[in-house]
């Protein structure tokens, strides 16, 4: 078995479930269980919310480590169900060593949905939000405008090279702007802080918070706490970015 190919498959599977919003348990157990088709006498795994470690070994033969920083961050919930089928089938010898790697990296790349897709997304998503929480009427019309602010922001920001904070920081921020700009337009015509909240919503790191707590329950502390400060920064970041637009406002 090429065992430097069986690394680089299973710590790449690894990777794309952590850089998809993936727990670090399920991570940890999806690189294990690849990396010990090979019957290796020793296996080691080690997952965090910001990088991991893999080792395996036989008493003839030298070991191989493998390390990864994760710097992607997202929630593709479909991404990490199409790795788990990848590796279970290749633990099971349905595919082999080859074609698992292949898919994986094209797995990896892929484009799931079209760039119209994602637009009408964020605006029915800021739209359903903002009737969850009592909008009616005109102000589903100007959620959904800014569910294109949302889209407008995320779209650019992928050529920038900016820190995801920064990233939420503008996109909370843009949002905010639309909805004070139309509530200027149509005074008395909407509710503001509705339709502020509708968008908000799109940027509220929810998984984070409930990985956080399941690789707490896990034993997982550390990937626990990182994703615990994500969630906490990343909140900060959408505070930041609605003040400003308010205060600008007030100032305006």
């Amino acid at each position: 078995m090429d065992y430097r190919l069986l690394m680089d498959t299973s710590i790449l599977a690894g990777e794309i479930i952590m850089e998809n919003g993936g727990e670090a348990y399920r991570a940890e157990e999806t690189v294990n269980r690849m990396l010990n088709t090979s019957n290796a006498k020793h296996v080691e795994v080690v997952v965090m919310g910001t990088s991991m470690v893999a080792t395996v070994s036989n008493p003839y033969r030298d070991a191989i480590t493998a390390t990864r920083r994760i710097r992607r961050r997202g929630t593709n919930l479909q991404r990490i169900a199409e790795v788990n089928v990848v590796s279970r089938e290749m633990c099971e010898g349905r595919l082999s060593l080859e074609e698992a790697f292949h898919q994986l990296e094209e797995l990896r790349e892929k484009k799931q949905y079209s760039e119209w897709v994602r637009l009408i997304a964020s605006m029915i998503g800021v739209m359903g939000f903002t009737y969850t929480f009592g909008g009616r009427g005109l102000d589903l019309l100007f959620a959904m405008l800014c569910g294109v602010a949302v889209y407008a922001v995320q779209y650019f920001n992928r050529y920038t090279g900016l820190s995801g904070i920064i990233k939420v920081a503008l996109a909370s921020f843009a949002v905010s702007v639309v909805a004070v700009l139309l509530y200027r337009l149509f005074p008395g015509r909407m509710n503001l802080d509705t339709v502020i909240i509708g968008g908000l919503m799109l940027l509220v790191p929810g998984l984070a918070i409930t990985n956080s707590a399941r690789d707490l329950l896990a034993g997982d502390y550390v990937s626990g706490t990182a994703r615990v400060m994500e969630a906490v920064v990343t909140s900060l970041a959408i505070a930041l970015g609605t003040g400003l637009a308010l205060i600008l406002r007030s100032l305006i």
